[in-house]
């Protein structure tokens, strides 16, 4: 009895383990959608040298797996249809001993969604949130979603399952992705699938892969760095018995000595001083977590007395509470704080003088804190009142009340790049499991994460191209995946003058890359940011203006407009005009300015590396703009127009579109 059981036991065994040798990746898996008008892979593993048959709509495929147990088929290319069908794996022949069943699949277009947060950014929290997620009704349009993982090898089979887009799905789904893929199926009326692949802060070199970046001199030094930092970590665990022992995160001790440190009559001349917005543990206290408290005065009107204040602390991490003259105005916690714009309320009763003592504590519990996010979403005003808005960024006094290590936490053992920071982590976990999954092109909005080594952009942007289109190697002209690519929004304070730009010098990058690398075209958002917030609501307009790039350069719709107008050479305007440039745009039909105005923006520079002014004026003169310098400057001179972190709001702001309303992309045209 006992060897009958033994070998019934040893007969499920090998069973369950030939069954659980066929797998697909889980990009496969029901209400998929396949992509229309080329050959679709499906592939997997199985025993080794096992057959595999593959059967879809009447098309039937085999393969034998290899001696590793992967295998491959290759559907012969479809066209787009709105009736599901059902696709069919089986592995070991005639027997079936292992299948796959997926229900559900249409055929149309496939679009792959990448980048950091502004891409990842969800319906739910974009504009009009509530109307446009009670409107997706769309099962034409399928989600799918790859999980935020980070990897140091290559994963093959990944993680998510494709959704229908329905008002219970679509709310945290990219909202960039969804607008964009509802005006193509809208206007193509096939079919639409969007693959996610998108992590906030995350820079371009993680979606690259290692062998790309050692192999260029300009990027290696992001590998070798991060192998750097590996070895002084392992030195430092290895010196450090007991590590992995330590509690994750230092706990908030409590408040403390509150009621004196919030105080407004608190002599706070011996705190430390530190400009806000800004991360203190990047600074003054950068080798300390725990307790903070920021401090600053300042003096309101008479007339704001008796009113209720608006008080705007931009983003903090971790938690806080917020004091007005001694007085709890708010505080924030719960999950990830540091994502919350700080926006509190002065009650009227509490505004009874025109001396105001702003105290914020603060909890650090471990790795970066700050004070972080645009100048322009630290401010205090009357409510609902933003023309008598009192800037609060700039100098804040500072103080670690309660001073914690960060080798007291586990963290402190851990690698200071955040997973998503690691170059090719993101290419190993999110990427490689979902290629080769047929597909008819990317969008991409990123950048931001990349300000601090803008000059290498267009050279590490062209990488990560190339990087993906190798690895989906698509047969044909399809090999180019066209690349479609958000220039970064307007974001910040607008400049009283003129001047370099971190903002204005990436998206220049990304111009560069646009103009010079096959099948990559850049849609502008420069009219469109948020000068509080860097994640800017309207992601409707920002889904249009991509979904109008496909629709000309990949759908072949030359009836559609999808650039605004753009820079193509400056020439002095002649004798007669001695200050005077004239400069030319393509895409430039029905050139106007968006409010009637004279066109604004345009700085020039007084002499070759020398100081950037404002110019005098400027005018239209049909596909072109004169531009006149002020006194004392004669051209040739080198022109900007829009350079700025946010060129758009302030009096100087940029104006100049096209008769499609779409806007002028900034540029620079040096002597």
């Amino acid at each position: 009895m006992t060897n009958r059981l033994s070998l019934f036991a040893c007969a499920v065994f090998v069973l369950s383990l030939s069954a659980s040798a066929l797998e697909l990746p889980a990009i496969f898996s029901d209400h998929m959608v396949l992509q229309r008008g080329i050959s679709v892979p499906v592939w997997g593993t199985a025993e080794p040298v096992q057959e595999v048959t593959v059967k879809l709509a009447g098309m039937e495929v085999q393969a034998i797996a290899d001696e590793k147990g992967d295998w491959r088929v290759d559907l012969p290319a479809m066209v787009a249809s709105f009736k599901p069908v059902v696709l069919t794996v089986e592995a070991g022949g005639s027997s079936g001993e292992a299948k796959k069943r997926f229900e559900d699949i249409l055929v149309g277009e496939v679009w792959h969604c990448s980048g950091q947060s502004n891409m990842g950014w969800v319906v739910s929290n974009s504009a009009n949130a509530k109307e446009e997620i009670a409107a997706a009704d769309h099962p034409e349009i399928r989600l799918f979603r790859v999980p935020e993982r980070a990897l140091p090898e290559p994963d093959e089979m990944g993680e998510g399952q494709w959704k229908l887009c329905s008002p219970d799905t679509i709310g945290p789904f990219s909202a960039v992705a969804y607008y964009f893929g509802r005006k193509l199926q809208q206007d193509l009326d096939v079919p639409v699938g969007l693959v996610l692949t998108s992590w906030g802060g995350t820079p371009a070199e993680a979606f690259a892969s290692r062998a790309s970046l050692e192999a260029q001199p300009q990027l290696q030094d992001y590998v070798q760095r991060y192998d750097k930092d590996l070895d002084v970590l392992a030195e430092k665990r290895a010196g450090s018995p007991g590590w992995e022992e330590l509690p994750t995160n230092h706990q908030d001790p409590g408040p403390d000595d509150t009621e004196r440190l919030a105080a407004p009559d608190l002599d706070d001349r011996d705190w430390a001083q530190q400009s806000m917005p800004s991360g203190y543990s990047q600074n003054i206290f950068r080798r300390s977590d725990g307790v903070f408290w920021v401090r600053r005065k300042v003096t309101i009107p008479e007339s704001w007395i008796g009113q209720s204040l608006e008080l705007r602390l931009a983003r903090i991490r971790q938690t806080d509470i917020a004091f007005v003259n001694g007085h709890e105005v708010g505080r924030t916690a719960g999950e990830n704080p540091h994502y919350v714009q700080r926006n509190y309320t002065v009650p009227a009763e509490q505004v009874d003088t025109t001396e105001l003592t702003i105290a914020v504590r603060i909890f650090d519990p471990g790795g970066l804190g700050g004070v972080f996010g645009s100048p322009a979403a630290m401010y205090i005003q009357p409510k609902g009142n933003a023309e008598e808005r009192i800037s609060l960024a700039g100098p804040w006094r500072l103080l670690n009340h309660v001073a914690m290590s960060p080798d007291a936490i586990r963290s402190g053992f851990e690698l200071s790049w955040g997973p998503n920071h690691r170059p090719a982590h993101l290419f190993n976990a999110m990427i490689h499991p979902v290629a080769p999954f047929a597909h008819r092109g990317v969008i991409w909005y990123q950048g931001e994460s990349n300000l601090g080594r803008h000059e290498s952009y267009d050279t590490l942007m062209k990488k990560v191209i190339e990087d993906w289109r190798t690895l989906w190697d698509q047969p044909g002209e399809a090999r180019e995946t066209p690349f479609l690519a958000v220039q970064l929004a307007n974001y910040t304070s607008p400049p009283a003058q003129p001047g370099e730009s971190s903002w204005a010098s990436l998206r220049d990058m990304q111009h560069t890359t646009a103009k010079t690398h096959p099948n990559t075209y850049l849609a502008t958002a420069i009219d469109i940011g948020d000068a509080a917030d860097i994640h800017p609501r309207n992601k409707q307009e920002v889904g249009r203006r991509l979904a109008l790039i496909a629709e000309r350069r990949v759908y072949g719709d030359e009836s559609v407009v999808d650039q605004g107008p753009t820079f193509t050479v400056a020439e002095a305007a002649g004798e007669s005009s001695p200050r005077t440039m004239r400069i030319h745009f393509d895409h430039a039909e029905g050139l106007a300015t968006s409010n009637g105005e004279t066109p604004r923006g345009f700085a020039v520079q007084v002499e070759a590396d020398g100081k950037w002014v404002w110019a005098e004026s400027a005018e239209i003169e049909g596909h072109s703009v004169l531009v006149h310098a002020p006194e004392g400057i004669e051209a040739p001179f080198a022109v900007r127009y829009g350079w700025a972190n946010n060129p758009t709001d302030g009096p100087r702001g940029i104006n100049l579109v096209n008769a499609a309303g779409l806007p002028a992309f900034p540029f620079q045209a040096l002597q």
